[in-house]
């Protein structure tokens, strides 16, 4: 019986030492857990605060941005330029939809404007010139774009932005966040084989385990016994049932 005892006490020694290392590698797994899911709520408190339109609205968005262009590119297309570079000391003042502002110009300078689908410029002693291109509909790719234009801006203005470039800036970093919190799980799954959660609640099991093993013997609170003492008890107590 005493040689049982011995044996009992030895496995119950190991089975503590190995509750006590597996204890050790599990609250370091916890600790490592809790601060990558600090990390990821972190990751995901950054992506909730990016005001992004679901795929659905910035499929509009693009159709809208690319009606504004078309429509920008058909007003280009009626704008009218004219050179002029005077002979001598000139004034001139653009009209119908210039600045209407007086220039001068020097001999030798040249003077460019621009403008859709005319130009009509007032020139001193000269008289007033107009530039224009025949048959331009410029009445209707006016409206056309100036009604892009107040889509895009209605647009942008429901989604806080002020451009396209700002919500795609914003699609950008969400898609960052969104594969930096995707790493961060798989890494957090490979390391606790499952959540921290799952994790904790097998440390709580270990720890119920030793203290179990501790109210057994008290005494290993202060002292736990040696391998080595357990052994020699182990090797005399096999000696004396051999000797009988």
């Amino acid at each position: 019986k005493a040689l049982e005892g011995a044996q009992d006490e030895r496995q119950e020694v190991e089975g503590f030492f190995a509750l006590a290392r597996e204890i050790a590698r599990s609250e370091e797994a916890v600790r490592e857990g809790d601060a990558m899911e600090k990390k990821i709520a972190e990751f995901l408190q950054e992506r909730k605060k990016i005001l992004l339109p679901p795929k659905e609205e910035m499929a509009r968005a693009r159709a809208l941005q690319k009606a504004l262009q078309s429509a920008q590119a058909r007003m280009e297309a009626l704008s009218v330029t004219v050179d002029f570079e005077p002979i001598e000391r000139t004034t001139i003042r653009e009209l119908d939809g210039g600045d209407d502002e007086i220039h001068t110009v020097q001999p030798g300078e040249i003077i460019t404007f621009e403008n859709a689908p005319k130009v009509a410029l007032e020139i001193e002693s000269v008289g007033t010139i107009r530039a224009s291109i025949p048959g331009a509909d410029a009445g209707e790719r006016k409206e056309a774009l100036e009604s892009a234009r107040a889509a895009c801006a209605a647009f942008l203005e429901a989604w806080g932005a002020r451009a396209m470039e700002e919500l795609d800036e914003r699609q950008e970093r969400a898609r960052c966040l969104d594969e930096r919190i995707a790493v961060e799980e798989a890494r957090l799954s490979a390391s606790l084989g499952g959540s921290a959660a799952d994790m904790k609640r097998t440390l709580r099991t270990l720890r119920r385990q030793r203290d179990d093993l501790l109210l057994r013997h008290p005494a290993w609170r202060e002292t736990m016994p040696s391998r080595e003492a357990l052994d020699e008890a182990l090797a005399a107590g096999r000696k004396r049932v051999a000797a009988l």
